[in-house]
Order: structure tokens, then sequence, then C-alpha cells
């Protein structure tokens, strides 16, 4: 759900929103991101100085969808359709100049309007980004690191696990229904 909101959110702000669930990165790092802090051949993001927030050291993971998101806004550097930031930084507006937490709070409450969420804030792309990885079975050290969290407590507060995502773990999930809601797409898609 938390992603669909990039569908309210023009190109530049959908991917900002994107970056965040894929690297737990947080609104004041992703605004401060600079070329020189991705480490492209290592495959990591190391904000300079840590998480802006506590300086706690923090490593992120570029994913594949990062390097997607970040060669797209090279690309567009490259053909005039932005311009370039004197900073450096990643995330800006068309003109170059720096994105505001104040600007991303606005698009967040447009995009709260027009959608049936009551609750949101661009700092939620964090617990997405922390609980996806949980579902995927990283462990809690490496998501640490990778999220600048310094305590156990403070990572679980973050992780939103719900009842099917333990059956998943377990493997106690009934798979007849999941077999057979796949067996229906496909017939529903080669009918088409």
């Amino acid at each position: 759900m938390l992603l669909s909101f990039a569908n309210y959110w023009d190109r530049r702000r959908a991917r900002l929103a994107e970056f965040a669930a894929e690297t737990c990165l947080s609104e004041g790092d992703l605004l401060r991101l600079s070329e020189d802090m991705v480490d492209r051949r290592q495959g990591v993001i190391i904000p300079e100085g840590g998480r802006k927030k506590t300086g706690a050291d923090q490593i992120s993971p570029l994913t594949m969808t990062a390097r997607r998101i970040l060669d797209e806004i090279k690309a567009e550097r490259r053909s005039s359709a932005m311009v370039p930031n004197v900073a450096g930084l990643i995330f800006t507006r068309d003109d170059g100049s720096k994105i505001t937490k104040g600007m991303i709070d606005y698009q967040v409450e447009r995009a709260i309007g027009l959608t049936k969420v009551k609750k949101f804030v661009f700092h939620n792309y964090r617990n997405t980004a922390l609980t996806e990885w949980a579902r995927r079975g990283i462990d809690v050290d490496h998501a640490m690191m990778a999220s600048g969290h310094t305590s156990v407590q403070m990572h679980k507060h973050y992780v939103k696990l719900q009842a099917h995502d333990i059956a998943n773990a377990f493997g106690t999930a009934d798979r007849s229904e999941i077999v057979t809601e796949k067996v229906t797409e496909n017939r529903e898609a080669s009918a088409r």
C-alpha cells in the first residue's frame, strides 16, 4: 500500500519514495544523498557521517531497483531534462535546487487526501524496508547496520510482520489456496 502513494506523486518524488523503501534511508539522508555516498562497485550506500538524525553508522544496500532509479536520474541529467545540483545531490527539483522536507510533507498530505489512507508519513518507508527485509530473511545484524539502528528495540519497533508472514516463514500457510489462485490467474490471463 505504501508504494502506491507513488501513483499520486510526480515521477521524481515517486522515485524518492521507491528509493526510500528499497534502501531504508531516512528522509533527511535521502535529501542530502550525493554521488560520493554511493559505492556501485560494492553495492552499498554509505551516508557521510552516518545517519543524519543519530550519527550512527549506516551501510544501506544498493539494490537493483535503487540502481535503476539512479540510472534514470543520471540519464535525465544527461538529456538536460534536469539540471545538476551544484552540491552534487542526487534527488533535486528540475531546476537543480534542493527538495525540502516541506515539499515532501505537502506531497504526502496531498496523496493522503486522494486515498483512503488515514495516517501516513514519509518515514513509514523505513518500516516498509525493514519489514520487507525481515520477510526475505535478512538477519537482524545486517538489517540494523543497513538501517542505522543501534538497538534491537528500535529495530523491532519498525518491523511490522503479519500472521501470514509467520505462516510463510515456518511453511505452515495453506498452499492449496495459493496454488488455486495462481491457476485461476494463469487461466484468466491466457483467455485474454
